[in-house]
This record gives structure tokens, sequence and C-alpha cells, in this order.
């Protein structure tokens, strides 16, 4: 995937912010790319979230997620995502999350 634009959604407001920075979505590429997340075994629907990134190549929306759902596939919290999501969101909307 050759991601030029990252859309972070704050899941409390709606707020959104873009980020088209070629180094900065790199960077949060390289920092998630290995995680492993592990499939919960009830994949009922859910509702409500913090954190959602939108990943997008051109105009073209290529992966939607949550830290517990990809794809409607939805995943044990891994710790390392959540954080690493928690502290791009706090940089960028300069508020804790």
């Amino acid at each position: 995937m050759n991601v030029s634009k990252i859309e972070l959604i704050d899941g409390s407001s709606g707020e959104r912010i873009k980020i088209e920075n070629k180094k900065e979505i790199d960077q949060f590429s390289n920092e998630i790319k290995d995680l492993v997340l592990d499939p919960e075994k009830n994949q009922e629907g859910r509702t409500g979230y913090i954190f959602r990134v939108a990943l997008y190549e051109g105009n073209e929306l290529k992966m939607d997620f949550i830290p517990t759902s990809i794809n409607r596939t939805y995943y044990k919290l891994n710790e390392q995502l959540n954080n690493k999501l928690k502290e791009i969101f706090t940089k960028k909307f300069n508020r804790q999350f």
C-alpha cells in the first residue's frame, strides 16, 4: 500500500486531522506495520470509538481502522497500537486522550 494521506478521527468530537507529510506517514506506518493483532472470538458488531484512522492512496480509501477493528473484523486490544494512537492523537489534536 502506498499511503499518501492519513486521516485521524476523534471519536468523541468527530474532529478530523489530515496528515499528508510523507515523512510522518512513513514513520507512523513503520511503527505499526509489524504489530500482531489477535482476532476476538466474538465478531458481533460494536459501536463507538476514541481513535479512528483512515489510510488513503490519493483520494481512495484503502483501510479504515480503530484499535480493536480493521475492516469490520474485531481484535483484542493491542496495547502497543493503542498507545501509539494515543500518542499521535494527543500530539496532533493538542490535548490528552
